[in-house]
């Protein structure tokens, strides 16, 4: 993996409470930072597609076409189930 270092700036308390945490947990200043800035992208990245998901919901034209996928299916997929209940007892 192709790494950069980077620098930023923090008050001294913040700091202060990045290191407690750290040290509670047992991992280095970097680690607690990298993990963070990791859960962080991480948990954008699954809002952003949590937002794609609903936008989905709300379209129209994909909700029909997924009723329409579903009627087609349906009628095929309860066929097979109903042939697995019999071959099953």
């Amino acid at each position: 993996m192709d790494r950069k270092r980077i620098t930023f700036d923090l008050d001294a308390t913040l700091l202060a409470k990045l290191d407690d945490s750290a040290r509670q947990q047992r991992v280095s200043r970097n680690r607690f930072i990298l993990d963070s800035v990791v859960r962080a992208v991480q948990d954008e990245e699954r809002r952003r597609i949590d937002c794609e998901f609903a936008a989905m919901a709300e379209d129209a034209e994909y909700c029909s076409g997924l009723l329409s996928i579903d009627r087609e299916l349906n009628a095929e997929s309860q066929l097979s189930w109903d042939q697995i209940d019999r071959d099953g007892r």
